[in-house]
C-alpha cells in the first residue's frame, strides 16, 4: 500500500480519492463509494487496520485526507463544488464516528462534467471559475483546509478559488 511505503519516509502523507454517487438502499442516504464500492467509512477502516502495513494503524500518520475530480456522468449534480461538498462532509462524519480528531481536508473538485461544443471538437467544462468560488464557503464550512482543481479547471479557476478562500478566512 502506497500509504505504508510514505510512512516510511518519515514525510507527511496525504491520500485522495475519487468517489461515485450512490444511494444506500436502506436508509435513502447519499453515500460515495470508489469504483470498488468503499465508502470514505471504508478507507478509514482499511487504514486504521494494518492489514497492509504490520499492523500499524496507517490512519495515525495520515494528515490530509479527500477527494478529486468527481464526474459523474448519470448526476452532473454530483460533479465539481458539490461533490466535493458532499465528499468532504462524509469523511468529516465517518472520521466523527469512528472518534478520530485532528485530520485535515482536501478537495480537488471538477469544473462540472465535460461536454462537447457545437463542432464536436472541443471540450469545455460548465462551471465558470466564479461558481466554483461561490461555493468554496461551504467547501470550508465543511472542514476543508486545502482546495485545489481537478479536470477542467484552469488558473483562473485557482485564482478564483484562492481569492474566494482569502475573502473567507
Amino acid at each position: 500500500m502506497a500509504a505504508e511505503a510514505a510512512r516510511q519516509t518519515g514525510l507527511p502523507i496525504a491520500v485522495n480519492l475519487t468517489y461515485k454517487y450512490t444511494r444506500d438502499r436502506k436508509t435513502g442516504a447519499e453515500v460515495y463509494r470508489t469504483d470498488w464500492g468503499h465508502t470514505a467509512g471504508d478507507l478509514l477502516d482499511i487504514l486504521a487496520g494494518g492489514e497492509f502495513s504490520g499492523g500499524v494503524n496507517l490512519l495515525d500518520h495520515i494528515e490530509l485526507l479527500g477527494l478529486n475530480c468527481g464526474a459523474e456522468p448519470e448526476r452532473p449534480e454530483h460533479t465539481g463544488m458539490p461533490y466535493a461538498i458532499s465528499g468532504v462532509r462524509q469523511l468529516r462524519q465517518a472520521l466523527a464516528a469512528r472518534g478520530v480528531v485532528g485530520k485535515r481536508f482536501m478537495a480537488y473538485p471538477n469544473a462540472g462534467l465535460p461536454r462537447l461544443d457545437k463542432d464536436r471538437k472541443t471540450t469545455h467544462y460548465p462551471h465558470s471559475p466564479e461558481e466554483m468560488a461561490a461555493r468554496a464557503g461551504d467547501l470550508l464550512a465543511e472542514g476543508a483546509y486545502l482546495i485545489g482543481g481537478c479536470c477542467g479547471t484552469t488558473p483562473a479557476h485557482i485564482r478564483a478559488l484562492r481569492a474566494a478562500v482569502d475573502a473567507a478566512v
